[in-house]
């Protein structure tokens, strides 16, 4: 019977090492999987934020919600 190991780290790197990776990809000629690499962070979730599709957390530490512009004219509607 195969013994089933424990479950990964998840977000084992800095969200410092995530910044440094993005501004890498956007203010240099290094590519995604370069910067993954360098900077040990996962390279879906950098493609993620630099896509746009995981905001960067606020300064209080909490995660910004990005909000369509559809559900932000819902959220008008029904506010009266």
């Amino acid at each position: 019977m195969a013994t089933i190991g424990k479950r990964p780290h998840y977000h084992s790197y800095t969200e410092e090492a995530m910044v440094d990776a993005v501004n890498a990809v956007q203010n240099s000629n290094m590519g995604v999987r370069e910067a993954s690499r360098r900077f040990d962070v996962p390279k879906t979730s950098l493609q993620d934020r630099l896509k746009g599709r995981v905001a960067f957390p606020t300064i209080s530490g909490e995660w910004d919600q990005i909000l369509t512009c559809q559900v932000k004219k819902n959220t008008n509607l029904h506010s009266d």
